[in-house]
């Protein structure tokens, strides 16, 4: 758990807090999650109504949206404030000196891809300029890591660590397989992801047809495989080229004998 310390002769006193980008909720209840390395200052203030919020003083570090617990050394007094239209609140406030939140956190893959995609968009970085600084294989690859649905090598992870600013547990989560296919819904919604799926339902029956009227009874890997996308420039308006090249994987024929062939393979 958390520790925070300090003020001299204080009561130490736990509080349940939400942080939600620079504002800390104090609450009743904790997903066991913590905000990453925020240290300083602040005031936890009682709204009799049931708000509060922790008002830092921060040294800048990063605050995760997350769900923490936090244990802080407090002195609590009454304190007033009136809002805007000049009606005056009355609530208890908290004194807190040097608190302390660490990462105690379960984070899923999604969330941790969700934190790179803030952190790109702070940045301003491109996936391009993302890929080439961890590299080592496909930029669809390397991005797909990134959204949660493949994994990264160590080394890869490591670069991916140092460019983002993970923690050690962070980076070896990127080394993990992930649940791949999860938190897109079938059919996609995504009008851009659904053009796929399109593709697929119009254009699949013949692709099944040609395939295997050239290579026999199997399938095309989309593990052994690899996918480019290209941009065409055209007075007309630029266009998506993909080019997907995947291994022929032919059914096994169990308990073939006598003339039967072992596998699909197209018979000559």
């Amino acid at each position: 758990m958390p520790v925070a310390a300090t003020r001299q002769g204080a009561s130490a006193r736990a509080h349940r807090v939400k942080v939600a980008r620079g504002r800390v909720a104090v609450g009743r209840r904790s997903s066991g999650r913590a905000a990453r390395g925020l240290q300083g200052k602040g005031t936890i203030g009682h709204h009799p109504l049931g708000g509060a919020a922790l008002r830092t003083e921060s040294s800048g570090h990063r605050l995760d949206g997350q769900e923490a617990v936090f244990l802080a050394q407090i002195d609590l007094s009454v304190c007033a404030e009136q809002d805007d239209i000049g009606r005056e609140h009355h609530f208890r406030s908290a004194k807190v000196d040097t608190c302390i939140l660490s990462l105690e956190t379960s984070m899923k893959r999604s969330d941790l891809s969700e934190k790179i995609l803030d952190i790109k968009r702070e940045k301003g970085w491109t996936w391009k300029y993302i890929c080439d600084q961890i590299g080592g294989m496909s930029p669809i690859l390397i991005t797909s890591a990134l959204l949660g649905q493949m994994k990264l090598t160590k080394p890869q992870a490591a670069n991916a660590g140092d460019l983002f600013g993970l923690s050690k547990a962070e980076t070896a989560m990127l080394t993990e397989v992930p649940m791949r296919g999860s938190g897109t819904p079938m059919p996609p919604t995504d009008p851009l992801i659904y053009r796929f799926y399109e593709l697929v339902m119009v254009n699949g029956p013949a692709w099944k047809a040609l395939i295997e009227e050239e290579f026999g009874d199997g399938i095309m890997s989309a593990i052994d495989f690899d996918v480019v996308m290209e941009r065409l420039p055209d007075p007309k308006g630029d266009r998506v080229k993909i080019t997907m090249s995947g291994k022929f994987l032919p059914y096994k024929y169990y308990g073939a004998s006598g003339n039967v062939p072992p596998y699909g393979y197209k018979e000559e």
